[in-house]
């Protein structure tokens, strides 16, 4: 891995403007019961959500991807960026 660094202004301007890009192409793709870093939701938004969905519920299972993103094909990955950008 490489080690983490204090980003720059330029590289915090940078990512915000192509945080803004990614998120404008991408925003109405999700699902509505996709609430990881999505602007106005959290996991207390996923919370409430699933308390309303499964208001007769007694368990609830919590679990971990451990690893998932470690094991995504990053050249795939950016190649369907690619595609879906170019076609906006």
């Amino acid at each position: 891995m490489r080690p983490l660094g204090i980003p720059s202004i330029e590289d915090k301007l940078l990512q915000e403007v192509v945080r803004m890009i990614l998120e404008a192409i991408y925003e109405g793709q999700f699902s509505d019961c996709s609430h990881g870093f999505r602007p106005q939701r959290s996991c207390h938004t996923a919370m409430e959500q699933i308390s309303k969905s499964f208001c007769g519920a007694k368990w609830y299972i919590e679990g971990v991807m451990k690893g998932c993103f470690d094991n995504i094909n990053h050249d795939v990955m950016m190649k369907m960026c690619e595609k879906r950008i170019a076609e906006c």
